[in-house]
């Protein structure tokens, strides 16, 4: 194989494109494709966001245009598709605003440039290079298994043929085979007399190369779209929302780009599946990278502790030492990393430092830049290198930071939202439009209904974290802490974080005295949780309307239960309901009997289930009454009367023998509410 080449057009769009007619004779028309924002070449052209489309193709030449603008993530998917000796064109501009990112980028190409061979810069006026065009390599797949690859399809077949329960993860970066892999293994395992193979991942495109290698190496099967048939076995694709939805028996299951695909459903997919594979990308372009490796295994643990890893090395496209690969790793920071923990091991927040960092500083300290980044990828799992983008160039981000000894052990990436005009909130209020950049005031005034809520000013913790290895030391709490005291002084109303819903983070976030003002009603696509919204007030101002969101959500909470959230975990439903502590409101005599006689008589479910609703209701928030439940007894009271899913449901999901038996365990847990620390004598004394 040969190594790939590179090419930097610098100058204007038609001096480019003329160039590009000059490049390009003597390469087959269909290996060529461009991603641009207008026409730039005859070749067939995408618009840069289109790339993720073609994940999993290849080609001998790439023309990606960065004349106006460039998708960081956009453009390391299209250098993946470069076979060896393939070539990537970049058109770049001669004058570059004020853009940090670009600034940096330039610098990391042009140093390639530099030192590398088959690397060239040509400017507008240059005589252009005289550019190999690579051999046509032909693949013989039955014979491609070697190395990495022959090792990984063995580790497969150990998953369908061992022990049931325990999963297999294959990680590798771009390039290494690891889909060809999957596709290779579920060919062979039809051919063993396997008889249902079904493959998931986040769409139907990313798993074609799955496809298209298992259908090389079954010439007789009948091949559609996501689906190989042979003789009655199949192999097909099911997206990831179906496949949790059905019961079908299988004899593998292949989860390819797992890191792209939410956490709860991966964890639903360990449920419901024995024999699984999950594969993912390590240094991607989609954000998956180390962040999945770290929290997914902590899942593994949990579930599968059977389970095993295996990663793909060597590259089978391009050469192992392919610099167009270590270009976009360098220029995309897609290899950042944290500091190593032997360094940082024993650091105290005494012995720390709080700072907020100058991007024009950071772009210039690159081994501080790579910490910092690193640092996030590895604790938000879908981390992109459009991240690094937003974070260098955004006009209203400001980043601190926590250094131990010079290095980079925690940061906070804030941003300033709100200040907006009356009409634009009235706007945005009417459903008219929406605000771009601003999460906190669109949310508050579209969602909240509080139109006042757009003049105030925000700041908003986009993302926080702390090196895994100095967790729970009070360095998150410091970063908090420093951000507010900032809000103080530069009179910022609200302080707030957007996150996904779960239990740990709801806890860290209400110890930091911020509190819940909105639970989003769609599951994000990251993590499949709803999102929870909580704030902290640094002004007067932001304190008042604070109380008002405050008080509004625990008006609601119940209701929202009852129709929105009616499938939204117990235990989260009971911390959120923890937070804000209100005080118990007393029933109607007619009501107060009802769930009276229902515990202590044999008054019937259906007569008192009214009543029953809306005495659970007012002990909701009263965390002192709830504890002295059991687990199930909890999950029953949500269920049935808070959620108010039907009686067969909560049946079947807390595992009671039938109807008679819930009914039983709920007249026992009424009681004992009642009779809690002399509860019912409130009514008595009436």
């Amino acid at each position: 194989m040969e190594q790939r080449q590179c090419v930097l057009l610098v100058g204007d769009w038609k001096w480019c494109k003329k160039s590009l007619v000059q490049l390009l004779i003597g390469f087959d028309p269909t290996q060529v494709i461009c991603f641009s924002e207008q026409e730039l070449s005859s070749s067939p052209t995408l618009l840069q966001k289109q790339a993720k489309t073609k994940l999993g193709h290849e080609f001998d030449v790439v023309v990606f245009d960065a004349l106006v603008s460039i998708c960081p993530d956009s453009l390391g998917i299209s250098i993946g598709t470069i076979k060896a000796g393939g070539l990537l064109i970049l058109c770049m501009p001669i004058l570059i605003a004020d853009d940090l990112w670009m600034k940096r980028f330039r610098k990391v190409t042009y140093d390639y440039v530099t030192e590398t061979e088959g690397f060239y810069k040509v400017e507008q006026g240059d005589i252009l290079p005289l550019i190999s065009i690579p051999e046509q390599v032909v693949n013989d797949l039955k014979n491609c298994e070697r190395g990495d690859q022959l090792k990984a399809v063995e580790a497969i077949y150990k998953v369908v043929y061992g022990h049931r329960r325990r999963p297999l993860v294959l990680s590798a970066d771009r390039g290494r085979g690891k889909s060809a892999a999957l596709g290779i293994a579920a060919a062979r395992l039809l051919r063993d007399g396997k008889r249902n193979i079904l493959v998931s991942a986040p769409s139907l495109a990313i798993a074609a190369t799955v496809f298209k290698h298992a259908s090389l190496l079954l010439p007789e099967a009948t091949v559609s779209e996501g689906l190989i048939c042979l003789l009655g076995a199949e192999i097909r694709f099911i997206a990831p929302d179906a496949l949790i939805k059905t019961t079908a028996v299988v004899d593998l299951l292949l989860v390819d780009e797992a890191a792209a695909i939410p956490a709860v459903m991966l964890e639903k997919m360990l449920e419901q599946y024995s024999r699984i594979i999950f594969s993912t990308t390590l240094h991607g372009y989609e954000g998956t990278g180390q962040g999945f490796s770290v929290r997914f295994k902590q899942l593994l643990d949990q579930r599968s502790p059977g389970w095993r890893a295996y990663h793909l090395d060597k590259p089978i496209r391009w050469l192992e030492d392919d610099q167009l690969e270590a270009m976009s790793f360098d220029a995309l920071l897609l290899n950042a990393e944290p500091v190593q923990k032997k360094l940082v091991l024993t650091a105290t927040i005494e012995q720390c430092v709080l700072e907020k960092l100058d991007r024009e500083y950071l772009i210039e300290n690159d081994s501080l830049l790579r910490e910092l980044f690193g640092l996030m990828v590895l604790a938000h799992y879908r981390t992109r290198p459009s991240d690094l983008k937003i974070l260098i160039d955004h006009e209203g981000m400001s980043i601190y930071v926590v250094r131990y000894q010079g290095h980079i052990v925690g940061s906070a990436w804030v941003v300033n939202e709100g200040g907006l005009s009356a009409y634009v909130a009235q706007g945005v209020y009417q459903g008219e439009r929406r605000l771009a950049g601003h999460l906190l005031p669109q949310s508050l005034i579209s969602h909240a209904g509080l139109k006042s809520a757009g003049t105030l000013r925000y700041r908003r913790l986009v993302r926080i974290v702390v090196h895994p290895e100095l967790q729970r030391r009070r360095l998150g709490t410091a970063l908090i802490e420093r951000v507010f005291d900032d809000c103080v002084e530069d009179n910022i109303d609200l302080l707030g974080a957007s996150f996904g819903a779960e239990v740990g983070l709801i806890e860290y976030w209400h110890h930091a005295d911020f509190r819940a003002v909105r639970l989003g009603s769609q599951r994000d696509d990251v993590g499949g949780c709803h999102s929870m919204m909580m704030m902290k007030a640094p002004s007067k101002k932001g304190a008042e309307v604070l109380s008002k969101l405050c008080g509004r959500f625990q008006v609601q909470w119940p209701l929202l239960l009852s129709t929105q959230f009616k499938a939204l975990d117990t235990f989260l439903v009971l911390k959120i309901s923890s937070l804000e502590g209100m005080q118990t409101q007393l029933l109607p005599d007619w009501d107060w009997q009802d769930v009276n006689s229902f515990a202590h008589s044999l008054r019937t479910y259906e007569s008192c289930q009214i009543s029953l609703i809306k005495f659970t209701g007012t002990i909701l928030y009263n965390t002192t009454m709830l504890a002295a439940l059991s687990s199930r007894q909890q999950q029953l009271l949500v269920l049935l009367l808070i959620q108010q899913q039907p009686l067969v449901n909560v049946v079947q999901k807390l595992s009671y023998t039938g109807k008679k038996e819930l009914l039983l365990a709920l007249r026992e847990t009424i009681s004992l509410l009642i009779s809690f620390s002399g509860y019912a004598d409130l009514y008595s004394s009436r």
